[in-house]
């Protein structure tokens, strides 16, 4: 039995999604995905597991390696890594940022329209740097938004500091 099937196999008698197999190998749900099918979607080819991650398979099953073994037939084996990265893709030198995106991927698909837009404005936050921006309202409900420059902030900031402080038991 090839290790796609065996997983299939598991996840099927055991009543379990791809995705709640992934969480019980602390795995993402997309490598879980290409494990079953044998492959790299992106690269067409086949992966070859390391040890820690039929480590963490087996711990998934409640088996131990060597009971993962027995099970399998014949796989290569990737004995070159030495890291703990779940899911390393031994062909592509791209590994580890390609689990990052498939585990990103997992959590976006999770939020609601809203906070799809929340986690995007704040990715795009980070790329433009700091912020300064200006947020005022208005008695009648209004809202002004402005972005200052660096120059503007640090004058508001001072200014800030230099305003009269209001005691806090008013």
């Amino acid at each position: 039995m090839k290790l796609g099937e065996l997983i299939t196999q598991y996840r099927e008698s055991h009543d379990l999604s791809q995705r709640q197999f992934a969480s019980a190998c602390s795995l993402s749900n997309g490598y879980i995905s290409m494990l079953e099918k044998g492959m790299n979607p992106a690269t067409k080819k086949p992966l070859t597991p390391t040890i820690p991650l039929l480590k963490k398979l087996a711990k998934g099953m409640g088996i131990t390696v060597m009971e993962l073994f027995e099970k399998v037939d014949d796989m290569p084996i990737d004995l070159s890594a030495e890291d703990d990265l779940p899911g390393a893709f031994t062909d592509d030198p791209l590994a580890p940022v390609s689990e990052r995106l498939l585990r990103l991927r997992d959590v976006f698909f999770k939020l609601t329209p809203e906070q799809q837009e929340a986690v995007i404005a704040y990715a795009q936050g980070i790329l433009d740097g700091p912020r300064l921006t200006l947020r005022m309202a208005g008695r009648d409900g209004s809202h002004e938004e402005r972005r200052l420059s660096e120059e503007e902030a640090a004058d508001l900031k001072a200014r800030w500091d230099a305003a009269p402080k209001v005691p806090e038991d008013l």
